[in-house]
């Protein structure tokens, strides 16, 4: 545990000193005209540190309900010896209880099994990082790290966080032209379902984008499909999709009561969310618009636009952020592919430096308005 930071400042140092760094890394940026510096090869040192840094910090975070639901998950690890491990069970969502397990075994302290679950957190998600965009990791992993949700996922929603985090990584092999790569994204595909069954959505995403949908007009033209079906019946389709039984927890979400939904700030279509939803879309077209062909971004950006179809067809939903973070978990990486890689504007170093500033203002300011 990490008790030079009080419990009370724990969750502030990280927004204020990412966002300083991500502050300062887009006035370098800004300040200069041309896109020589996004595409100059960088050092790892800076990104491999910052990632060190950040598994241990959020890893050896103190026991505290500030941090959601890390008290529960401590429960669990204190009652794992009553816990059965069955590998061939679909629904037991094995891969996550056999890791504590095997932590537990090793080390009998909770604190070391959050440091690993970090460790795949943050550590997937630079690979990823490092395979797509290796020319600028350090830009590539701020746009991901101070995302939206990013330390939330980390320290709370711990079992969708690292699954969606492998999912980051296996979509980042699938970008690779490579069978042995292909076989690596599959295997991490099982992995993350085995962690997290709800991964099936942005697994199904990927899969359609890879083989079927590969033209980002067509996937945008289902996202706004989904809108229109949304709010004429919305309703009638969300208790279809909840029927389909694959995941308990959507059932239980759609049958929260109105006097539960008193506690949300906010029910029914969530404009909110979808205007949000809607900065990767305006890049997507973007780039459709001036006829740039670059296959990772397409399936980058298909697999996003897809999943977060599905939220928007059940967005009425108690926890709506649950399912859109299914599609929110590749949000910043897909900004992070156009600004770096993607030659959209004539002063792209110049315009990447706007985009992480006002990308990272977002983020503190969430944390300051609805922490």
């Amino acid at each position: 545990m990490i008790e030079l930071v009080p419990l009370q400042y724990y969750v502030r140092v990280f927004y204020y000193s990412m966002f300083a760094i991500c502050l300062l890394t887009g006035l370098y940026y800004q300040a200069n005209p041309g896109c020589e510096k996004l595409l100059r090869r960088n050092s790892l040192f800076f990104p491999l540190l910052i990632s060190i840094v950040l598994i241990f910090y959020m890893g050896l975070r103190p026991t505290s309900y500030k941090f959601g639901d890390m008290p529960l998950y401590e429960h669990r690890w204190n009652m794992s010896d009553s816990i059965q491990v069955n590998l061939f069970d679909f629904r037991s969502e094995w891969f996550f209880d056999y890791l504590m397990l095997f932590c537990k075994a090793l080390v009998p302290n909770a604190q070391f099994w959050f440091v690993v679950i970090d460790f795949i957190y943050i550590g997937c998600q630079f690979w990823a990082c490092k395979k797509l965009l290796w020319e600028n990791v350090w830009l590539a992993i701020l746009f991901v790290f101070y995302s939206f949700q990013f330390f939330s996922y980390g320290t709370n929603g711990l079992r969708n966080g690292m699954a969606c985090s492998m999912m980051i990584l296996s979509i980042a092999f699938f970008c690779d032209r490579n069978r042995n790569s292909n076989l690596i994204g599959f295997l991490l595909f099982g992995l993350a379902m085995a962690c997290h069954r709800s991964v099936i959505i942005p697994m199904a995403a990927v899969m359609a984008s890879k083989y079927i949908i590969k033209d980002i007009k067509i996937s945008i033209y289902i996202w706004f499909g989904c809108i229109v079906l949304s709010l004429i019946a919305g309703g009638t389709l969300q208790n279809i999709i909840f029927g389909l039984g694959f995941d308990d927890r959507m059932s239980t979400y759609s049958s929260i009561g109105e006097e539960t939904m008193s506690e949300f700030s906010h029910t029914g279509f969530r404009w909110d969310f979808l205007l949000y939803s809607a900065m990767p879309l305006w890049l997507a077209m973007i780039v459709r618009n001036k006829g740039i062909n670059d296959p990772s971004f397409t399936l980058l950006a298909n697999t996003y636009i897809i999943a977060n179809s599905f939220w928007i067809l059940v967005c009425r939903v108690a926890f709506s952020n649950r399912f859109a973070y299914l599609s929110w978990f590749l949000y910043a990486l897909v900004i992070a592919y156009a600004v770096v890689r993607v030659p959209i504007w004539k002063n792209q170093d110049r315009a990447a430096g706007w985009i992480l500033i006002a990308h990272s203002a977002f983020s503190l300011i969430m944390y300051i308005f609805f922490k």
